[in-house]
């Protein structure tokens, strides 16, 4: 969980939970992160925060928004940064970075004293520009209610299904997916992609005859049943008469046996099962077990007796008055070999590739819309770096959500900026590390609000606002550039060499000194800037002491 701490302005010290995606942060009251400030437009910027990254989009806000004190339109923001929203100043931190290191607090002590280290270089900016608030914690709507330190324990399964995941990612990274990088680099990229579709479009055609082939046999032997009792019930309806006047020479089955698929039709006796027609097999004694057990249930019954053969019965009876139910005498029986109208391997080829050629027109099309999807977005950032190049601007958008393509896109806006900012300097192409750090420092310097003034190691004045040179009695032009030497206050001028020096000795603290102007007594804080151990500049801020007319 990330949260965004505000540094400045009147809500200093209050801690706004982000959800995973998008934050609107602005001055309207539906924004997720909202600005109290008149500069800060509606909806200024947002923050999107992904599982490895956060990224920064300028809103096209009136007066921009700075990551470390330069200007971005979009850019990924690490830990700690400082992002200035107009006027107002906050940093991101995870919740339980902020949980263990609280805002730090300058605490009213005699001159030079030496106050607690600090993490982050825009929170001790906060403490020289506002008194300390309490946190207040906002959370979004959906966590509302919810203890963010409670989390729901996973089940022992899940955990299985996790770790089977992983290992079958880490399969497909490692083994996989290298090799399928190669083909790309062997052949076209556009082959490679129809490729792909068409083996998709090859191996779901074979795939889905199965479940059709089996579909189309249930189906044979649905009708052939059907279609084999039907026999059976006309057999019986034929020769029932017949039957029951024992006028067994006027018996025939030929009725059926000419229909295309039955092998056999025969009327056995109830009593012995002997078959009493055709005449040509009069008296034989019918051994099929169907037979036996056609007999057993006494009723009409029809089944699959193996894989293309299909046996049917239909009862022959008289009404018995005595007992007013029908008396079985007789079953004519059908036997129906389903091969006649089995699914054969032309019709299947047939299928087959009537499916293919229908798969592979959808298929085409699919392709023609994956690939222009992948094309388009290149395509569009190679027309927007080409009028970048030529009007000399670094706002390259593209709406795609897409992390990795936004996050190349935010390289080359970065690089494009140096690479401008560079040039307008006069220099080679490549902005060295000082200009970087000079240029972060005058930011922070035009976005406080109280007198304040930047130098560099050496203690050169590097930048300052037009309320320190009230303080200073020198104008900002005779400041800029210029040593401490140039300050007109001597008292300023010492104090200031002072906790520089303390900074330069102690750069983790907040140093402090108190000094009067006309009678009013200031405070004077310094910071130390620093990046890798090296210092790069010093941050010199007044204020008021507490209960002081202003």
């Amino acid at each position: 969980m990330w949260s965004a701490r505000i540094l400045s302005g009147t809500q200093t010290g209050q801690i706004v939970r982000l959800k995973m995606g998008r934050n609107v942060v602005g001055r309207s009251q539906q924004c997720d992160v909202v600005i109290q400030s008149h500069g800060v437009s509606k909806e200024h910027c947002e923050i999107n925060v992904y599982s490895d990254k956060i990224m920064l989009v300028d809103l096209k806000s009136s007066n921009g928004t700075f990551l470390n004190g330069i200007r971005i339109q979009n850019a990924i923001a690490n830990k700690g940064d400082k992002v200035a929203v107009h006027d107002v100043i906050l940093d991101l931190l995870p919740q339980e970075a902020l949980e263990r290191s609280p805002l730090p607090q300058i605490q009213q002590q005699q001159p030079h004293s030496v106050q607690s280290p600090v993490h982050a270089s825009s929170q001790a900016i906060q403490q020289m520009q506002a008194p300390q608030m309490p946190y207040q914690v906002h959370q979004p709507p959906e966590m509302m209610g919810k203890s963010p330190d409670i989390q729901a324990p996973l089940h022992s399964q899940e955990n299985l299904v996790t770790a089977l995941l992983g290992q079958v990612q880490s399969y497909m990274e490692r083994v996989a997916l290298p090799g399928v990088y190669k083909i790309a680099e062997l052949t076209e990229f556009k082959l490679v992609l129809g490729g792909f579709v068409g083996v998709f479009i090859f191996f779901v055609t074979v795939l889905s005859m199965f479940p059709m082939m089996q579909i189309t046999k249930d189906s044979i032997v649905a009708e052939s049943m059907r279609r084999a009792s039907s026999l059976a019930r006309s057999v019986a309806q034929v020769n029932q008469q017949a039957y029951l006047n024992k006028n067994f020479t006027g018996m025939n089955t030929h009725s059926a046996e000419s229909e295309e698929g039955v092998t056999q039709a025969v009327i056995i006796d109830q009593a012995d099962a002997s078959i009493v027609a055709p005449a040509s097999r009069l008296g034989q004694t019918m051994k099929l077990p169907f037979a036996l057990k056609t007999i057993r249930e006494g009723k009409a019954i029809a089944e699959l007796i193996d894989s293309n053969t299909i046996a049917a019965s239909y009862p022959i009876g008289v009404y018995d008055p005595n007992t007013g139910d029908p008396q079985i005498r007789a079953y004519a029986i059908v036997i129906y070999d389903i091969s006649s109208m089995a699914f054969d391997t032309g019709r299947a080829i047939s299928l087959f590739m009537q499916t293919l050629v229908i798969a592979s027109v959808l298929g085409l099309l699919v392709f023609y819309f994956m690939y222009h999807l992948v094309e388009f977005p290149i395509r569009n950032l190679n027309n927007q770096l080409d009028e970048a190049m030529k009007s000399k601007t670094d706002d390259i958008r593209i709406r795609f959500e897409f992390p990795v393509l936004q996050q190349l896109i935010t390289n080359i806006n970065s690089l494009l900026t140096r690479s401008w900012a560079a040039e307008m300097a006069g220099g080679s192409g490549r902005p060295t590390q000082s200009q970087g750090f000079e240029q972060e420092a005058e930011n922070l310097v035009q976005l406080m609000m109280l007198p304040c003034a930047a130098l560099n190691v050496n203690g050169d004045i590097i930048s300052c606002n037009s309320r320190f040179e009230q303080f200073a009695r020198r104008s900002i032009a005779q400041l800029t550039g210029q040593n401490l030497s140039t300050i007109g206050d001597a008292a300023l001028q010492q104090n200031i060499e002072h906790l520089i020096q303390q900074g330069r000795e102690n750069p983790y603290a907040i140093h402090s000194d108190q000094l009067e102007f006309s009678g009013q007594s200031c405070r004077i804080n310094a910071q130390t800037f620093l990046t890798s151990g090296s210092i790069d500049y010093f941050l010199v801020v007044i204020t008021p002491d507490e209960g002081s007319p202003e």
